[in-house]
């Protein structure tokens, strides 16, 4: 999220992680999810709100 939060892209995510671009994908799906989020940016704001990541 704090990647996201960023601004940055799903492949510069991946790349920093050393992960698929898919993979950063299914993340972000499932983070959405358990936060309650319909987009990304949902979910970044939702993680600030509660504090799991910094602004």
């Amino acid at each position: 999220m704090t990647g996201l939060a960023l601004g940055l892209r799903l492949q510069e995510l991946a790349d920093k992680l050393g992960i698929s671009k898919k993979t950063v994908e299914k993340q972000i799906a499932s983070a959405k999810k358990k936060v309650g989020a319909n987009t990304r940016e949902q979910a970044v704001a939702i993680a600030i709100n509660h504090k799991l990541i910094q602004s």
